[in-house]
C-alpha cells in the first residue's frame, strides 16, 4: 500500500518520543491516528479478531482502553486501541475494509484518536515488546493486481487472502473464493467471486 492511511491525520509516529503524558522520552510501540471523535474505523488487513474488549493491566495492553486486536493470516497481530465502541467479537472473521469499531479517548490517551500498532507475535500477552513499524509492515502489503480467479496461485493471491483473512496459501480455492463473495457484497460488487478491475478499485479505496 502505497500510503495506508488516507484519511487519517497522523499526530505521532512509531518510535521513541515524547511521552504526551508523563514528559520522559519513551518508546511509542504504534501509531497515531486521527479521523473525528467517534470516526468508523475500518481493519487495513483481514483476519480473526482475538481481542474486543477493555484491556485490562498486565494482559500486554494495559492502558489502551477498548482494543480490537486481529491476528492476520501469517501470524501478525493488529492492534486497534482507545476506540469508543467495539463492532465485533471475539473469533470474527474480518476483511479489508469492514468497521471494527469507532474512534475513542478510552484508557491512557489525552485525546480521541486511533493507536494502531503492529506485533509479529501474538502470544504470550498479545505479543507484547515484538512490534515493528505498522507505515513499513502495511506499505509492504500489496492490493493484488486483477485478474484473479479460481485456480490461480501465487504471491498475488497470498496477498489477496491477507486482505480477505484467509490462510494464506496462495491457492484460489473455494474458501478464498467464498470470502471474495462475501467481501464484494458488502461493498455493493457484483458477487461473482473474481477479482477484476471493479473490486481492485475498491480494495485500493478502502
Amino acid at each position: 500500500m502505497e500510503n495506508p492511511f488516507i484519511g487519517y491525520t497522523v499526530t505521532s509516529n512509531y518510535g521513541t518520543r515524547v511521552d504526551p503524558i508523563n514528559g520522559s522520552r519513551e518508546m511509542h510501540r504504534g501509531i497515531d491516528l486521527v479521523k473525528a471523535n467517534k470516526a468508523p474505523i475500518k481493519a487495513f488487513v483481514g483476519g480473526t479478531v482475538r481481542h474486543a474488549k477493555m484491556a485490562t493491566d498486565g494482559s500486554g495492553l494495559g492502558g489502551y482502553g477498548n482494543v480490537v486486536a486481529i491476528l492476520d493470516p501469517a501470524g501478525t497481530l493488529h492492534i486497534y486501541a482507545h476506540l469508543n465502541s467495539i463492532n465485533v467479537s471475539v473469533n470474527n472473521r474480518v476483511q479489508r475494509g469492514d468497521v471494527i469499531g469507532t474512534q475513542g479517548q478510552t484508557g491512557r490517551a489525552t485525546g480521541s484518536h486511533l493507536h494502531y500498532e503492529v506485533r509479529l507475535r501474538s502470544t504470550p500477552s498479545y505479543g507484547y515488546g515484538y512490534d515493528t513499524n505498522p507505515t513499513n509492515y502495511l506499505k509492504a502489503v500489496r492490493i493484488p493486481p486483477p485478474t484473479l480467479r479460481a485456480g490461480n496461485r501465487g504471491e498475488a493471491v497470498a496477498q489477496l487472502q491477507l486482505l480477505l483473512g484467509v490462510s494464506a496459501d496462495g491457492i484460489f480455492g473455494s474458501i478464498t473464493g467464498s470470502a471474495l463473495k462475501d467481501w464484494q457484497r458488502k461493498h455493493g460488487l457484483a458477487a461473482d467471486g473474481i477479482y477484476g478491475p471493479k473490486s481492485y478499485q475498491m480494495m485500493l479505496s478502502l
